[in-house]
């Protein structure tokens, strides 16, 4: 399964945060509209989510991104992926709509 994360802009670790959902990653592509070019780095990288334009870093803004294994891919036969995090262009509440449109519920965080 891959897991669904919103992070913000100046995220340098993931101490304290945990996925949203665990969705299998071929329902992930249609559902946050990935592409190749929405890769960002290796699965056990943080992905560096700064655009350069300082107003923009610091406004706080949170990205829904996709964590995917190299297991995950052979597993399900998805071709032409590699192993890592992809950043949709989805915001979160385009993303949170799509979820409940297809009655994903997030995962219990305790």
């Amino acid at each position: 399964m891959a897991e669904i994360w919103y992070l913000n802009t100046d995220t340098e670790t993931l101490d304290g945060i945990e996925p949203r959902y665990k969705i299998p990653f071929k329902d992930c592509v249609e559902l946050f509209e990935l592409s190749d070019d929405c890769w960002k780095c290796k699965s056990m990288q943080i992905p560096d989510l700064k655009t350069g334009d300082p107003f923009f870093d610091e406004s706080g803004y949170i990205y829904v991104l996709v964590k995917v294994m190299s297991k995950e891919l052979k597993t399900t036969g998805q071709r032409g992926w590699k192993a890592g995090w992809y950043m949709s262009p989805l915001t979160v509440i385009i993303a949170a709509q799509k979820l409940y449109k297809t009655q994903m519920k997030p995962l219990k965080i305790e």
